[in-house]
């Protein structure tokens, strides 16, 4: 029998381990040693941290290694994509109600946001990068609102997305760049470029709420606002700038400067001073031959 030194209880020599407090027992250079079932248990559990710590970091390399091989932001796109085709397949096809609208377009908003935030943080042109995703999001809102509007199963209409959202989104687009324009932060060639593709933009969507959509009165009078104004701005700058290209043509911008007026050569005046003193010279020569 052996005597437990730790809870002075007898229990057999064959076990290494006391069946009353459970000290173990280790043989070392013919003397015992005491080890506490605790210590086992915080060195195993150290061991399981280690390996956490170790499966950790090596989960951080593989990402960082894979953002400094691709591009991140491609990579979402590329994610966002193929769940937004899923979701319209199985929805357009096997669903009576269209519900994939929804998350779709919310995801979209949610990558745009992103992209526009990391914009502002780098200082990069903020309209430019508005634009480009302002088109992502119509070509989304026309997809869903003409598809599910005119072959809908039950009837649902999603044609406000065509006759009121986008119009209104562009109206205050187009309105941005007007201001930007006279407080003199973009030229008149920029905004001519962003009028002239906004009026096809614009097009398009008219032509979707008023021949596909058939849109009727107040509705279809929104659809083709956005088109005209658009339209409007694109010729009225466009005959702006040819009006001054003319004027730089003829040298029309260089009178008035510095309290001067241009010089002009007026070409019937000089032919008549020519005459004149030519007339003079033969009446000179008549007369010195005569006398």
């Amino acid at each position: 029998m052996r005597l437990c030194p730790n809870c002075n209880e007898w229990f057999d020599d064959r076990e290494d381990i006391c069946p009353h407090c459970g000290y173990r027992y280790v043989e070392d250079n013919s003397q015992s040693q005491i080890i506490d079932n605790d210590d086992i248990n915080s060195a195993a559990e150290q061991i399981v941290d280690d390996i956490a710590r170790a499966a950790k970091e090596t989960v951080k390399d593989a990402i960082k290694t894979t953002i400094k091989k691709h591009n991140p932001w491609i990579i979402a796109l590329t994610v966002l994509a193929n769940i937004a085709v899923l979701l319209s397949v199985i929805d357009l096809f096997v669903s009576d109600y269209c519900w994939s609208c929804y998350p779709v377009i919310l995801m979209a908003l949610g990558f745009s946001a992103a992209k526009i935030a990391v914009a502002i943080k780098n200082k990069k042109s903020i309209p430019s990068v508005i634009g480009r995703y302002l088109l992502i999001m119509t070509g989304i809102m026309l997809f869903y609102s003409v598809i599910v509007t005119v072959s809908s199963k039950v009837g649902q209409d999603l044609s406000y997305m065509t006759v009121y959202v986008l119009p209104v989104v562009y109206i205050a687009y187009l309105s941005t760049y007007l201001v930007l324009y006279f407080i003199k932060k973009i030229n008149k060639y920029t905004l001519l470029r962003i009028s002239g593709t906004l009026s096809g933009v614009c097009l398009l969507i008219t032509f979707a709420g008023g021949v596909i959509l058939k849109a009727q009165g107040f509705a279809l009078a929104m659809s083709i606002l956005p088109f005209a104004l658009s339209l409007l701005v694109f010729v009225n700058m466009g005959l702006y700038i040819f009006i001054n290209f003319k004027k730089q043509l003829y040298g029309e911008e260089n009178e008035g400067k510095n309290g001067k007026e241009g010089v002009r050569i007026d070409y019937e005046i000089i032919d008549e001073d020519l005459t004149e003193d030519g007339k003079d010279k033969d009446g000179d020569n008549v007369r010195d031959k005569n006398n």
